[in-house]
């Protein structure tokens, strides 16, 4: 009996998929080199997620250009039906038949994809996104909508007061990608300097490491944020110390004031937070001459460990050349 009902449910299933698939014919897509907009999503989707990027189906999307937005903010939109994510969750248990149904995460993520490969050619949608952002209940739709605004980049400065409320999203990965989004867009300093200085507070980790990194984009006119990143150099999570220290490097606050925050950072227990510090003194030039004994110790470490390469040598040549030979520093 249960054999039957498996093979049921199995027809059921192979059924629904097919109505799934005509649904998705039925939609109009532009298409590109005789593939459909969709292949090359998904053909993005898979590089992403593989942490690749084949340039071609970029360019591809790239080519179909804003004939892809109706479809893009369609699929940003997407959402499972109960129905639907019972049948997924069924699917994934029986062995029957192997049928993969695309759920509504996935489908937003190749929308984002989308976003990401067209960039400033998606400047139309910058208000429909922003509405989404501040409007929509799911939050894996909110989600989708930062990151696309993030991905338009400067020409979506009109989305600033829709981010700067996404800031205080009750979903935690929304804040974090408004964060990241106004680091793209970066509107108005004046503006979002402080928005981004309030995110350093924020109660989670992740969402303060992204506040941080916003901060680097504005370079020397994020100045006034430097006190917050000071004290962000000393938060319990290393990944905020890390870009608190790489915001820090392309800020370049007050020598007088900086320095001795970085020569304090070389000791980090993260060591991609002390490399970043490295790279934060180099920028500095002969401005950390207060850094090399400090940075003279580092080298010495790495090369008694058989590491002759490292960014504390290249940062004591930048400072200070004739330390660096002394030191041994080719």
């Amino acid at each position: 009996m249960r054999k039957r009902v498996h093979i049921a449910l199995a027809v059921l299933l192979v059924m629904l998929a097919g109505v799934s698939a005509w649904l998705g014919l039925r939609e109009r897509e532009p298409v590109y080199q005789e593939k459909r907009l969709s292949f090359w999503l998904e053909n993005l989707h898979r590089e992403r997620m593989a942490r690749r990027q084949d340039e071609r189906d970029v360019e591809a999307i790239r080519q179909i250009g804003t004939n892809a937005l109706p479809v893009l903010i369609k699929r940003l939109h997407a959402q499972d039906t109960r129905l639907k994510q019972l049948i997924m969750t069924w699917a994934k248990k029986q062995r029957l038949v192997h049928f993969h149904f695309k759920s509504a995460d996935e489908r937003r993520y190749e929308a984002v994809c989308g976003y990401e490969a067209l960039g400033p050619l998606a400047v139309v949608q910058v208000q429909s996104l922003s509405d989404t952002l501040t409007s929509t209940p799911s939050p894996g739709v909110r989600q989708a909508a930062a990151w696309a605004l993030g991905y338009i980049g400067p020409e979506a400065t009109r989305s600033a007061p829709a981010l700067f409320r996404a800031t205080k999203d009750t979903n935690d990965f929304v804040r974090g990608l408004a964060f990241e989004a106004l680091g793209r867009v970066r509107p108005d300093p004046h503006a979002t300097i402080p928005v981004l200085v309030a995110g350093l507070a924020d109660p989670i980790g992740a969402v303060r490491s992204s506040a941080a990194g916003a901060l680097s984009g504005y370079g020397q006119e994020a100045r006034l944020a430097a006190p917050a990143l000071f004290r962000a150099t000393q938060d319990t999570e290393s990944g905020v110390r890390m870009s608190a220290f790489w915001a820090l490097s392309d800020i370049r606050p007050d020598p007088r004031l900086s320095i001795p925050i970085l020569v304090t950072g070389l000791d980090d227990p993260f060591w991609p937070a002390r490399a970043v510090v490295a790279r934060a003194l180099q920028n500095y030039g002969p401005d950390a001459k207060a850094a090399v004994p400090a940075l003279i110790k580092m080298v010495g470490a790495y090369h008694s460990a058989g590491i002759e390469r490292d960014p504390f040598s290249d940062a004591l040549k930048a400072i200070d050349p004739e330390a660096a030979a002394k030191a041994g520093v080719k």
